[in-house]
This record gives C-alpha cells, structure tokens and sequence, in this order.
C-alpha cells in the first residue's frame, strides 16, 4: 500500500503555490520538491539570481516534471512587492491556492 505525505495531498488539491523565501535553503529545497511533485509554483525572494539558479537546477534535475517554475523578485517587507508577486503567480500560473512563506525578516 502507498503511503502519501501532506505534500502529497496538496499537489492533488491544489495546483498553484505561491512561496516566499526561495533563493536558498527551506525555501529553495520546498520549491525542487513540489516541482518535482507537478505543482505549479511562483518563487518569490529578494535575491532573483538565486531564485534563477534554484529554478535552473531543479529543471534540469527533473527535466519530465509536469510542475512549473516561475520567479519573481519579492520583498516581502513591502505590501506593494507582494502584491506584485500574488499578481504575476495568477497571471502565469492561475489562481494561487496555497501561500508557503519562508522569508525571514530582520527587525531593528
């Protein structure tokens, strides 16, 4: 018998992620995994040369992933930025279903 994580159940459910936070570390190993998983995900983070490499390096492990990438650069500290990102992952990948956010914030 098969057994089906949490992730698992969302990609049947939901379609379209949005993630905050995916230039590195949880953020960027979420994003590979839901895409090799065929989620459609919308990567935002401050650092979009990052967020390119993280794109690049998960499509070419898993070149057959049905999944989509897209990246957007996103502060997650400014409204209008995520408001920016919220407005191109529906626009490149359909209405967002689910909101993953990883991106830490720094306080003064």
């Amino acid at each position: 018998m098969q057994q089906f994580s949490c992730v698992h159940i969302y990609i049947y459910i939901y379609t379209c992620l949005q993630l905050t936070g995916a230039s590195s570390g949880i953020g960027a190993s979420i994003a590979e995994h839901l895409f090799q998983e065929g989620a459609k995900v919308m990567m935002g983070a401050r650092r979009l040369p990052q967020l390119t490499e993280v794109q690049t390096s998960a499509q070419t492990k898993y070149p057959d992933s049905p999944g989509k990438l897209a990246v957007k650069e996103c502060d997650v500290t400014s409204e209008a930025s995520v408001a920016e990102l919220v407005k191109a992952a529906e626009t490149d990948l359909g209405e967002v279903n689910v909101l993953i956010n990883c991106a830490g914030v720094m306080c003064k």
